[in-house]
């Protein structure tokens, strides 16, 4: 009998104490994770001494100090305020401020990502014609507008009452003020200007900032600006709720009201509880206590050891992009999407790569992931800082690579051509990431996914190796020789030889560089679906041009931005290297050390002769090693 009163009130414990986690999470978690942010709306142009609501969100007249002050560097060229001579009437729309010379719009905001809306109403004011609008905008060091023609926008369907949304989210740094700079392109048209109705400025981190849907009734992409038809009667672009600014002030008062209420209440009656209970002594009331809290929290916590590196809560990722916005998208795979986000109170960007939870792939393939990078460090792989696995979600934050892929730099953009001997020093330093997952480890490593777009490109263009969910620790080369396994990789990059016999080796990574190495002669995929012949195939197109011809023969396949840039001698090593890696037997292949120090060899080649060529030939070049077989 004692037995079952004990589990009884046990039960009761427990009962008690998950009532108090749900109002914990429900009522204390919002409170704490709210921070009061930034929230302003200018009327430019409005010449109010107070301030206009439209619905529930307060308009500031554009000379209020108290919060932002309106800088213009030359006082006898200061800008006017206008009344627009068309439709519509609303706010901000009715007003706005413009001159022919430079104005900016200072606004002070704490550190991190800002959420920006602009708003334009191209329409004829005072002796301003809408036509000759022409003007650049800048938010700091970021240009939104370049020689920006509002009309010739909004014009572009034959609706000259159409009003135009620029909408970004831009980061600000610590100490800094949001500047807001709008400069008249004068070298074009002696009379242009610059105009502005309104301009918002909200804290990324607000919960309940949406940006406008530009597939909304209304609403057409067009570049980076939004345009919002005017027919339909409210102005408020639709996705942007004009209530949320009060309700996002109001709910944290109320839920700590709510919640201190609650838990003080809870509080009491379970101490009253425990007493009244003499069945239940304290310490086994707080051991049972104790028990039940680890139980529920082991739920949430890590699937892998703290240890290993920084773990993010979905309210961190979900701040850092906004709600996992789709502008915030750099990249997109197999696997899912890859964000750009900001941590650290805005001040880091970071790679958020979040896998498709429904793909059971994908589960294998994060923790393989998150395991081998927190384990590798390299200057030649990209650097994990941390990662969640919170709500069914699966996330990798890793450092962001402000230059992209090597793919991005190669082909399929508009990006500028990389030189010859920056993409040797590139392949070189990718290499070396290579060299030291096969050799440099405390495991060696076969990556199994070696492309392009797997190959980053940091600021200062250092190339890392990315994405390990694919990974395999390879053979010890005493017992073993080879890892039998699966087909996985990417169609084009796959050894022939591993896809026929499911024999992995590090001699599968060295194929798959090697295509990588004549993506970056050719500038072109390594596979074309509608080529015909041998041309279609990257690979076999450069060995049968080799075997036909010789390194020079090459030159037909070389990208034509390179064209008289490699000298003979460079590309006679490269072509050898590279095609010493896509041999069919892999046993013939060059280990990663060899094709490394091929790549340098070509680049110090490279090099020496054009600077001896500077010199006009009185320099003679250093003896070169050649690549060892």
């Amino acid at each position: 009998m004692n037995d079952f009163r004990r589990v009884a009130k046990s039960s009761r414990i427990r009962i008690l104490y998950l009532i108090f986690l749900i109002l914990w999470h429900t009522f204390i978690i919002p409170v704490v994770c709210y921070t009061q942010v930034e929230d302003f709306a200018i009327n430019c142009g409005s010449s109010s001494e107070q301030n206009s609501t439209v619905g529930e969100r307060v308009w500031s007249e554009d000379t209020d100090s108290r919060h932002f002050f309106l800088f213009q560097p030359q006082k006898n060229h200061s800008s006017i305020t206008a009344v627009s001579d068309s439709p519509p009437n609303q706010i901000p729309y009715h007003t706005a401020r413009l001159s022919r010379y430079e104005f900016t719009y200072s606004f002070p905001v704490t550190a991190g990502p800002k959420f920006l809306r602009l708003h334009f109403h191209p329409a004829s004011y005072l002796t301003f014609d809408r036509s000759k609008s022409l003007f650049s905008v800048k938010a700091g060091p970021y240009t939104l507008l370049k020689d920006f023609n509002a009309s010739l926008v909004a014009d572009e369907d034959g609706d000259s009452n159409k009003i135009l949304l620029l909408q970004r989210c831009i980061n600000v740094g610590q100490g800094q003020r949001l500047n807001l700079t709008f400069t008249p392109n004068l070298t074009i048209h002696s009379d242009a200007y610059a105009f502005i109705n309104g301009i918002e400025v909200l804290s990324c981190l607000k919960h309940n900032i949406h940006y406008s849907n530009p597939n909304a009734s209304g609403f057409k992409l067009v570049g980076i600006v939004h345009e919002a038809n005017t027919n339909h009667g409210s102005l408020v672009p639709p996705g942007l709720d004009s209530s949320h600014s009060k309700k996002t002030i109001l709910r944290p008062v109320l839920y700590s009201a709510i919640s201190t209420i609650f838990l003080v209440s809870l509080i009491y009656f379970m101490c009253l509880w425990v007493r009244q209970n003499a069945g239940l002594t304290k310490r086994e009331a707080e051991m049972e206590i104790q028990t039940l809290s680890e139980e529920i929290s082991s739920r949430n916590k890590s699937i892998f050891p703290s240890a290993l590196c920084r773990y993010f809560s979905i309210i961190e990722i979900r701040a850092a992009t906004i709600n996992f916005d789709d502008i915030f998208v750099v990249g997109v795979g197999g696997f899912g999407k890859v964000y750009k986000g900001y941590i650290d109170d805005g001040a880091k960007p970071v790679a958020i790569k979040r896998f498709i939870p429904s793909n059971l792939q994908g589960v294998q393939e994060f923790k393989t992931e998150v395991e081998m990078l927190s384990q590798l460090s390299h200057p030649h792989l990209v650097s994990l800082i941390g990662y969640c696995n919170d709500e069914d979600d699966m996330i990798i934050v890793y450092d962001f690579m402000g230059n992209g892929t090597l793919r991005d730099h190669l082909y399929g953009s508009k990006n500028a051509p990389l030189s010859w001997n920056q993409r040797l020093e590139i392949c070189i330093g990718a290499g070396l990431g290579l060299e030291y997952l096969h050799n440099g480890a405390e495991y060696n490593v076969i990556h199994r996914d070696v492309k392009s777009s797997n190959i980053l490109l940091d600021e200062k263009w250092v190339a890392k190796i990315s994405d390990f969910g694919l990974c395999k620790i390879g053979p010890d080369g005493v017992s073993k020789f080879h890892v039998t396994t699966q087909v996985k990789g990417s169609l084009g990059y796959l050894d022939p030889e591993y896809s026929k016999t499911k024999r992995l080796t590090h001699k599968s990574d060295v194929y798959s560089f090697g295509v990588v190495l004549l993506e970056v002669l050719c500038g072109r995929p390594p596979l074309l679906r509608k080529v015909e012949g041998m041309q279609r195939s990257l690979v076999e197109w450069a060995q049968t041009c080799h075997s036909e011809g010789g390194p020079q023969a090459l030159l037909q396949m070389v990208d034509p931005f390179l064209t008289g840039t490699i000298l003979p001698q460079c590309l006679d090593k490269f072509v050898e290297t590279v095609l010493k890696c896509v041999v069919h037997d892999g046993n013939q292949r060059p280990s990663i050390t060899q094709v490394v120090k091929g790549l340098q060899l070509a680049l110090q080649l490279q090099r020496t002769i054009e600077q001896d060529q500077r010199f006009g030939g009185a320099r003679r070049p250093k003896t070169l090693t050649p690549l060892e077989e």
